[in-house]
């Protein structure tokens, strides 16, 4: 399910190129912004409320590009025509302006020459969707499947400097819902297209596409089709969520849109603010990252996540955008550059990465064997930059780096390899009772494989009580730990 926001030439180039029906491609043309949020599907015939099912065509005759609507207008229905005649098509116009009866006149006409192609004219959005927050707001089985970010909240930024893995943590996130019936949404923002590219070659080697949409507008857009990515995306999202089913959307990245915005506003003649950025930034993230909700019984139990990527100069956090996306967020992913660069990946910072919602985003499992997580990394490098400067150390110091320096071996994760609910648990448990201390160092990666590899093959029972109860009873903690003991016995030994 590939969906694009695209340029009129750019897109019937790639129609031509396609040769083919255009499946699931979404062409916003020169859309309006209000007419993206929510369009209201109530007159459209039932056939096309899966838009999963039906090409759709959204005109407004407000120019967001360089070609006049009617030019639009001209080089789309030209562009289509030939699949007019095998596949269903839905037009959706706005009478705004003056453009309005002209572009509605010429697509009605096109229209009654083709069977399978209908217009509908002056579908406005709702004004305002019921959001009713259940407790907390996430998705119901979400996992970012690292090791380190063992929670997501309704939205959770992934915040850090270019080159540190913030796309990588949003695409293992995406990979780990398969399976679970969450729908989940790409927004390419001001991306190169070569990157988008391989990110969507990635996402189909994991038949992750099957539940993708990926809503692009690149670097090479203009700056208003970059302002309106995440909104369009965020339609799509709202669109499931009301549908009652669990969606995961990733915004790639809000500092790219900010700037769109702020090129836009600054053509426009709005007066610069910090940053040179316009007064109204702070509301063009937030009225975007509020729409993430858990919708309650009564409202069908949808549920839509957004997990924000914002980059960093520098690793400064306190500039405009950062602090602003970070103040609308339940929480933020801190990925530093000098961890990276070190080898630990993800780089997640402990120290700086939060969240808002404790451990009412957690599964009980997780939060059975995680809650000293933290604390221990903290006691770590506090130790760790203690013990620079003499080495003469006491047992319990050299106790407490031996075990830090386990602990991030064992936090270290392959790209594109998220781990389920049970192996994080799994793993996260033999840490918590020591078992993980008495590995060499180097071969704590050779231990983690050993050990997933030995409960799945002769304790699987173990694998689904924990996949399906999603915590720990007592007995099951016994069973675990005499489990874990025997193994890591036998693997010392070899």
């Amino acid at each position: 399910a590939t969906w694009h926001i695209t340029s009129t030439e750019e897109y019937r180039q790639r129609v031509i190129q396609l040769g083919e029906q255009p499946k699931n491609v979404y062409y916003l043309g020169a859309l309006g912004a209000e007419n993206c949020l929510n369009i209201n599907m109530e007159n459209v015939p039932e056939k096309f409320h899966d838009i999963h099912n039906s090409f759709v065509v959204l005109f407004h005759p407000e120019t967001l590009n360089n070609v006049s609507p009617l030019e639009q207008v001209e080089v789309v229905l030209k562009s289509i025509e030939p699949f007019t005649q095998k596949y269903d098509f839905i037009f959706i116009g706005s009478n705004a302006d003056t453009h309005a009866d002209l572009i509605t006149s010429k697509v009605k006409d096109f229209c009654n020459n083709h069977e399978k192609c209908s217009f509908y004219s002056n579908l406005h959005p709702d004004c305002y969707h019921y959001i009713v927050k259940k407790s907390i707001a996430l998705i119901g089985n979400s996992s970012s499947g690292i090791i380190e970010v063992p929670s997501l909240g309704s939205y959770t930024v992934n915040i850090g400097d270019r080159q540190t893995g913030k796309t990588a943590i949003a695409i293992d996130t995406i990979l780990n819902q398969k399976g679970k019936n969450v729908k989940c949404i790409y927004v390419a923002i001001g991306q190169k297209n070569s990157t988008v590219a391989q990110i969507v070659e990635k996402l189909k080697q994991n038949d992750a596409l099957e539940y993708t949409t990926i809503v692009v507008s690149g670097a090479g857009e203009p700056a208003a089709l970059q302002y309106i990515a995440p909104y369009a995306g965020c339609a799509i999202g709202e669109y499931w969520r009301d549908k009652g089913e669990d969606v995961l959307i990733v915004y790639d990245d809000l500092s790219k849109h900010a700037i769109a915005y702020r090129t836009l506003s600054l053509l426009l003649r709005r007066p610069p603010g910090r940053e040179a950025y316009p007064g109204d930034v702070f509301y063009l993230h937030s009225r975007l990252l509020e729409r993430s909700a858990k919708l309650s019984k009564e409202k069908g139990s949808g549920s839509l996540t957004a997990l924000p990527i914002v980059e960093t100069l520098a690793g400064d956090i306190s500039a405009y955008i950062p602090t602003n996306v970070i103040s609308i967020t339940d929480g933020q992913i801190f990925l530093q550059t000098d961890l990276f660069n070190s080898g630990v990946r993800p780089a997640v910072d402990s120290g700086f990465s939060v969240s808002r919602v404790g451990s009412s985003a957690q599964y009980k499992a997780m939060k059975q064997v995680s809650k000293a997580l933290k604390l221990e990394l903290a006691q770590y490098h506090e130790v760790l930059d203690f013990a620079q400067f003499g080495s003469d150390l006491d047992n319990a110091t050299k106790e407490t780096i031996n075990h830090g320096q386990h602990l991030t071996e064992l936090l270290k994760q392959k790209q594109y390899s998220p781990m389920s609910l049970s192996e994080m648990t799994i793993m996260l448990f033999a840490n918590q009772k020591g078992f993980v201390d008495q590995i060499d160092l180097n071969r704590v990666s050779e231990y983690e494989k050993g050990l997933l590899s030995n409960i799945k093959s002769f304790h699987g029972d173990v694998i689904e009580q924990i996949e399906t109860n999603k915590s720990l009873s007592e007995s099951l903690l016994s069973r675990l730990e005499e489990i874990i003991k025997e193994y890591t016995a036998q693997f010392v030994l070899e």
